[in-house]
């Protein structure tokens, strides 16, 4: 690819302090499930104090509860809580942040693949960048590809294990849309997707 760029990470901390953007928005990190004790741990050995909240939850309509599939890492006005000048737990960040800036999703049938605005490198390149197809971008961002469509994998896994539960009668999930998170949904039970499994092996 003629005159197109190799990414590299330009140490602007935009992703990491995203406030210093737009500070009126409250910003987090998506964390799945087999991250969430991960970056618990990671918090206590550096004496952190971090705030996981459940994000993204389905309504399960015959148990009357939430299931939980990802988390969320709040950012609040300092940026990252791992953030201080660099990130500290750099080799285990979260996978959202080793995919950073890109995002892989499905539109109807078709993979397409997200750039984040506000990253500066996509800034500075984005002429070079808007044209290139899904192949091109993949050259561009060697090393935060696979991480991507491990997210994307991820996703369809999630939808995958909640169909097979609806399939045994275990869940009833009519609505495949995120509840919003409101005062009221706080309150709800809820159970983590990972853990159904091993709440249904107890009733055996």
């Amino acid at each position: 690819m003629k005159n197109t760029p190799s990414f590299q990470c330009l140490r602007c901390g935009k992703c990491c302090n995203p406030n210093q953007v737009n500070g009126e928005t409250a910003y987090f990190i998506p964390i799945y499930l087999n991250e969430v004790e991960r970056i618990e741990n990671l918090a206590k050995q550096k004496a952190l104090k971090i705030t996981l909240e459940p994000d993204i939850m389905y309504h399960d309509e015959l148990n009357d509860r939430l299931i939980v599939v990802t988390y969320a890492l709040r950012i609040d006005k300092g940026g990252c809580p791992f953030y201080k000048s660099k990130c500290i737990i750099y080799d285990q960040r979260p996978i959202t942040c080793k995919a950073y800036p890109l995002s892989i999703y499905m539109y109807q049938d078709t993979t397409c693949v997200a750039l984040k605005s506000e990253c500066t490198f996509v800034q500075q390149n984005r002429l070079k960048l808007k044209n290139l197809d899904y192949y091109e971008l993949n050259d561009v961002f060697c090393d935060e590809f696979p991480f991507s469509r491990e997210i994307q994998i991820m996703g369809h896994a999630i939808t995958d294990q909640i169909l097979a539960l609806e399939a045994e009668k275990k869940v009833r999930i009519p609505i495949k849309i995120p509840v919003e998170v409101t005062e009221e949904i706080k309150q709800m039970e809820k159970i983590r997707l990972d853990e159904i499994k091993r709440e249904l092996e107890n009733e055996l």
